[in-house]
């Protein structure tokens, strides 16, 4: 089914086999399932797979939090839980976190360490760490949470997911700056949209260079580079093709500075992206963003429609067995309505 793309009916059978006893009872056919049923809208079932899942490596801790009052207690919320876990983890959870901070007497939040500046200034009243660091210990007063226990404990319904949507902040004055500088490149006054097209990951199908020019050339816009990695060879062809409309900014190191990264996107009007670590952060400032799905059925992006609950700005775009111009027709359309609002 997944295949031939036929969604309605994933949705169907996950539904289905994930009530068969032997997948809530392995290891890896729990978490693959959990992974789909997000994929499907089901956050509610994908939770409970997640659970279970935790339950069976034994990822459980004897101080973790099972929904008892916490104004006496100093919670402790462990994201980056170890070296192999990317760098988006976490970034749509803030909602969550200044929720459950205001029923602790205080609230300690481990993350990556390049994500640091970003949560804090999100969220001014959670002391937040660098991973590999651990939270103070209060002995007794000491209460353990992560994501999935978050989820578990306050809920994720369709909802619950859109009512917390806490968008994460950039420095408002380097945006602004940043913008300022971008703007004065150009004669003409544009909207300044960015662009990420290339990963080295082998799991996704990416439309080649050749689409993303014919995309940026049609377009009234200043397109600014927020791609990561070895791309030389891509931007010269941007630059050539777009001359004083295309912005290559060298002092912006996404690998380096996520800080820096996150006032880059807040200078924009929108983005247009591949899944990446780009599109979570873009999608988790609230920032218009456009993300472009493939039919591969390996990232947290929606098949079943545009939307998910988690980023109410951004809008996913499917491949569904479609070829990637068609696709690209799509995106003008909706790039188009994006910058168009007042």
């Amino acid at each position: 089914m997944i295949k031939r793309k036929k969604w309605s009916k994933v949705k169907e059978l996950i539904i289905k086999v994930s009530e068969s006893t032997s997948i809530r009872k392995d290891k890896r056919l729990s978490i693959e399932f959990a992974h789909a049923a997000e994929r499907v809208g089901l956050y509610e079932l994908s939770t409970e797979l997640s659970v279970i899942n935790a339950k069976l490596l034994q990822r459980n801790k004897t101080t973790d939090w099972n929904g008892e009052d916490l104004s006496n207690k100093h919670l402790c919320i462990t994201f980056k839980e170890g070296d192999k876990q990317g760098l988006a983890v976490g970034l749509h959870m803030a909602g969550y976190i200044s929720e459950v901070s205001k029923k602790a007497a205080k609230t300690q939040l481990i993350v990556e360490k390049r994500l640091v500046p970003i949560f804090l200034r999100t969220l001014p009243n959670v002391k937040v760490l660098p991973y590999p660091e651990k939270c103070d210990s209060y002995t007794d007063q000491l209460v353990t949470s992560n994501m999935v226990n978050l989820w578990q404990n306050l809920g994720t319904s369709d909802k619950q997911i859109r009512s917390r949507f806490t968008p994460l902040k950039n420095d408002k004055i380097k945006s602004g700056e940043i913008r300022e500088q971008y703007l004065s490149s150009s004669k003409i006054k544009r909207p300044l949209v960015g662009i990420s097209w290339h990963s080295s990951h082998f799991g996704k199908d990416l439309p080649d260079i050749h689409h993303w020019l014919n995309f940026i050339c049609s377009f009234d816009c200043i397109f600014v580079n927020i791609q990561y990695g070895n791309i030389k060879s891509d931007v010269l062809h941007f630059k050539n093709a777009l001359q004083e409309r295309f912005i290559n900014d060298s002092s912006v190191n996404q690998l380096i500075s996520m800080d820096d990264f996150c006032n880059q996107l807040g200078a924009l009007d929108a983005v247009v992206t591949i899944s990446n670590t780009g599109a979570h952060l873009s999608s988790a400032m609230g920032i218009p963003t456009i993300v472009l799905r493939d039919d591969w059925f390996r990232r947290a992006w929606p098949v079943l429609n545009s939307k998910t609950p988690w980023y109410p700005n951004t809008i996913t775009i499917g491949k569904d067995g479609r070829q990637w111009a068609d696709v690209f027709t799509d995106v003008q359309q909706t790039l188009q309505n994006m910058i168009i609002q007042p």
